[in-house]
């Protein structure tokens, strides 16, 4: 496998070690950004879900078009622009005293992030498109090496004081120099749609949408996957929100919530760089689907515990703990395994409108902190984790109807 991945081209390494670092970055002040709302501008967890929520909703859509676009005009510029705002969003929220600042800079980094995400996902497989094996390992590699930031990140950001807006301030400067290097690095476009069209045809925003209209199981496909990243995305937003509200009730041992949740997320990026080589052995030999299903029931599982954290008998921050170990070791078979699935469906010459439209899946990262701020808020973070869990279950049933209609 090493032989493999030193085989890489260039510009696949330079996008994992930029993705990589992005990721640092991002673990770094992102996740503490809720905090941030309710500390310092006194909003409840609705309002914070509201928020982040809306602001989601913006990157997503935004990402459809640029998807498309950069099959047509060339990934690396559309990926330099989402760099570009990214660096501004990151200016409104480190500077604001007031809300109406942190508005405008979420929606600036959600529609920067949606920018950046499907283009760069097809810009790495354009690279490596004659070699399917090849193509496979470098969505492997990519995902090792976003867990390994997402082991350092929260970390460094218990340094950089989490919780305050300094975090941001000093993201401004990584992001700059990230912007940078890729500048320089970039000297050619890569593979455009008219190079990966067979037939030669001009690919439109309206053919593609056609295209993707007409792909029945893609569309549902999307579909659970919009479900299951409501469910994940919990863990990035309402998590910590729910960290906070019940520190004051147990014993944690902890100082601040700010420090249970940044060992939470490198216990589980650490997780991740432990078992997925020795996991995705394991499940090497099952069907896509089957291997996406499996990872659904330990979702199942997993976001079950998290519902009884409370009263299991080990302490809290450990029962914590050993639902996130579970939750991650679903997430090291599943996720891979959703971006193979969709890199195997979508047609060579419009990989960038169906990574775009699978960009659809995003707004499950929308969808949860409104509902699940919502349900916390309402009627506890009980009823929030049970309600997760079933959705987990009904997407794993589904995975496996999936698997009777496709050969995947």
């Amino acid at each position: 496998m090493l032989k493999e991945i030193a085989k890489f081209p260039k510009p696949v390494w330079v996008l994992i070690v930029v993705s990589f670092i992005r990721v640092v970055a991002y673990f770094t002040a992102i996740p503490y950004l809720a905090i941030i709302l309710g500390d310092v501008f006194e909003l409840d967890a609705a309002q914070i879900g509201l928020l982040l929520g809306g602001s989601a909703a913006f990157g997503i859509l935004i990402s459809l078009v640029f998807g498309n676009l950069s099959d047509q005009f060339g990934r690396r510029k559309v990926i330099l622009l989402g760099y570009v705002l990214v660096i501004l969003a990151m200016a409104f929220i480190g500077f604001a005293n007031h809300v109406a600042s942190i508005i405008i800079g979420t929606i600036l980094l959600n529609i920067g992030t949606g920018i950046m995400n499907a283009p760069s996902q097809a810009l790495m497989t354009d690279y490596v498109r004659d070699d399917r094996a090849q193509r496979d390992l470098t969505i492997q590699v990519k995902y090792f090496a976003l867990n390994l930031g997402v082991v350092i990140g929260p970390l460094v950001g218990l340094q950089l004081a989490a919780g305050s807006q300094i975090g941001f301030v000093y993201l401004i400067g990584v992001y700059a120099l990230m912007l940078g290097y890729l500048v320089s690095v970039f000297h050619n476009e890569a593979p455009n749609s008219g190079l990966l069209n067979p037939d030669n045809q001009a690919t439109n925003l309206w053919h593609a949408f056609q295209v993707v209209k007409s792909d029945h199981i893609f569309l549902y496909f999307v579909f659970l996957l919009i479900l299951i990243s409501t469910a994940f995305a919990q863990l990035e937003v309402t998590l910590i929100l729910d960290i906070s509200a019940t520190f004051a009730s147990v014993d944690t041992g902890f100082d601040r919530p700010q420090q249970i949740y940044a060992y939470l997320m490198s216990l589980a990026g650490l997780t991740v760089v432990i078992a997925q080589l020795p996991l995705t052995k394991l499940v090497q030999n099952l069907s896509m689907f089957n291997r996406a299903l499996v990872g659904a029931v330990v979702f199942t599982f997993g976001f079950g515990l998290l519902a009884f954290v409370k009263i299991m008998p080990f302490g809290y921050f450990y029962n914590l703990a050993l639902a996130m170990v579970v939750i991650t070791l679903g997430e090291v078979v599943l996720f891979p395994t959703l971006n193979l699935i969709q890199d195997r469906i979508a047609p060579e010459h419009l990989k960038g409108s169906y990574f775009g439209v699978g960009s659809l899946s995003e707004f499950g990262y929308a969808i949860a902190p409104i509902f699940g701020g919502y349900i916390l808020l309402t009627f506890g973070s009980e009823i929030l984790w049970v309600i997760m869990s079933a959705i987990c279950g009904f997407v794993a049933l589904n995975f496996w109807l999936l698997k009777r209609k496709s050969d995947l």
